[in-house]
């Protein structure tokens, strides 16, 4: 018996691979094609994760956007995570298909200082953070110093002839009452804001040509010279309004704060004073 023998070079038999290999896998077009013959599509993975703005002031919010290394073929899902809660994320954003991106919205919580929390986007075991600073709500602006009063009449009322009772409180009526027959009336200046940072209360009185300055650090005051003398002792014509005279007295308060700063004056023109027969006025 006489056997042929073949000889099968090297060159022949890796073409002959290589066409059986093609005839299995369906090549052709220069693409290649998985067993199923669809063409194969580079997973995706997560590329960057970015948050704007970086910082924020607690209860406001950021933006995230998470970058994909490929567009996927179906829309993505990726998982999102935050270490902390002063910034919390939904559980995940979806990337749609032929996209490379998708932005999701970051909520802020309380924090008393301010706070670093790491962002996480996953992806087919592949991760990015990205660092969000949640800061301390800003203090609101100090309201700005400015001064105010109102006029109390101290005697629940007082009487004279064909003048009627002007009960405690009526505004700006100041009789002069007692022996000394003194003003009866308190200035309260503790309307006047911000109250807690005035240290000085700046009081201006005017009476004709007599005038006065006085300070008081609480916000009640009534002038230390308010006997006849400093009301001119009848010589000031009495102002008629309604059927009423009396003398006009112009305050002004101006408050200091803590810092030196003074406010604008506050001139009260309407302040009444009421003589009652005192001091040598007839009315």
């Amino acid at each position: 018996m006489h056997f042929m023998k073949t000889t099968i070079s090297s060159t022949t038999l890796v073409a002959a691979i290589l066409i059986a290999a093609c005839a299995t896998w369906q090549c052709g077009g220069g693409n290649s094609t998985g067993p199923s013959g669809g063409v194969t599509t580079p997973t995706a993975t997560v590329s960057s994760l970015s948050v704007n703005p970086a910082s924020v002031s607690a209860g406001s919010s950021s933006q995230g956007t998470v970058t994909l290394s490929t567009a996927p073929s179906a829309a993505a899902t990726v998982s999102l995570s935050s270490n902390n809660a002063a910034a919390t994320v939904p559980g995940s954003v979806t990337v749609n298909s032929g996209s490379t991106t998708g932005s999701f919205s970051i909520a802020t919580n309380s924090v008393t200082a301010a706070t670093p929390v790491s962002i996480t986007a996953s992806l087919n075991n592949s991760s990015q953070s990205a660092t969000l600073t949640v800061n301390p709500p800003a203090a609101p602006p100090p309201p700005a110093l400015s001064a105010s009063f109102r006029v109390v009449s101290l005697s629940q009322a007082f009487r004279k002839t064909n003048v009627p009772i002007l009960p405690a409180g009526t505004v700006d009526a100041c009789p002069l009452v007692g022996n000394n027959q003194t003003i009866d009336c308190v200035f309260d200046g503790s309307a006047s804001v911000p109250p807690g940072s005035i240290r000085e209360y700046v009081w201006t009185y005017a009476v004709g040509p007599r005038n006065r300055m006085e300070t008081s650090t609480t916000p009640q005051h009534q002038p230390t010279e308010s006997t006849c003398p400093f009301f001119n002792n009848g010589t000031l014509p009495g102002t008629n309004a309604g059927g009423l005279q009396f003398i006009q007295m112009q305050v002004g308060l101006q408050v200091r704060d803590a810092s030196g700063t003074l406010s604008a004056p506050v001139l009260n023109q309407n302040v009444r004073i009421f003589p009652n027969g005192a001091c040598g006025y007839g009315f």
